[in-house]
């Protein structure tokens, strides 16, 4: 393992614990989904990084010198909220609540990028968030998915370029 990624493990896990999610709400890509959006289906996980918890993640990443695409695309990012909920039989309410957030986004103004249901009843929503007119800035990308064990919500928040995201989505399909 290169000293790199330990240390950015090492301040990872310091950041979770010391900064969470402070600020982040108030940062044009973040999307409002609460708890209670999810209501009925069991808590699995929550992660929510700010500002300033990725404010010590970006610092080590400037010991890379930009050497590394993905890490410097990373320094783009702004905080990042992560919610995991077990569907545990309950299907039809997992369908609901989902397709209740999905609205919930939409009210918010993020424009839909990817909407796909599989045949299985599979679902992913990936939705959008510029930070101006001009649509090549993005501000946040949210992602909401659904299979019959459970349901991931995913908010990347920052100020980064669409095609530096396709760039890094690229590299990491070659892997």
């Amino acid at each position: 393992m290169k000293i790199r990624t330990i240390i950015f493990l090492v301040i990872t896990a310091f950041a979770c614990v010391a900064c969470t999610g402070s600020g982040l709400n108030k940062q044009t890509g973040y999307a409002e989904l609460s708890w209670t959006q999810f209501s009925g289906l069991d808590k699995g996980f929550s992660l929510k990084l700010g500002p300033k918890a990725l404010s010590l993640i970006h610092y080590v990443m400037k010991l890379d010198n930009g050497q590394d695409p993905e890490l410097a695309f990373l320094q783009h990012i702004q905080g990042v909220q992560v919610k995991n909920y077990k569907v545990a039989n309950n299907q039809a309410l997992a369908n609901k609540r989902v397709a209740a957030a999905y609205e919930k986004l939409i009210e918010q103004n993020w424009q839909i990028a990817v909407s796909a249901k599989e045949a299985d009843g599979e679902r992913v929503h990936i939705l959008i968030k510029h930070t101006d007119q001009t649509n090549t800035t993005l501000a946040g990308l949210c992602i909401l998915a659904l299979d019959n064990q459970e349901v991931v919500f995913v908010n990347v928040v920052g100020d980064f370029d669409e095609m530096a995201l396709a760039q890094v989505m690229a590299l990491s399909n070659k892997g």
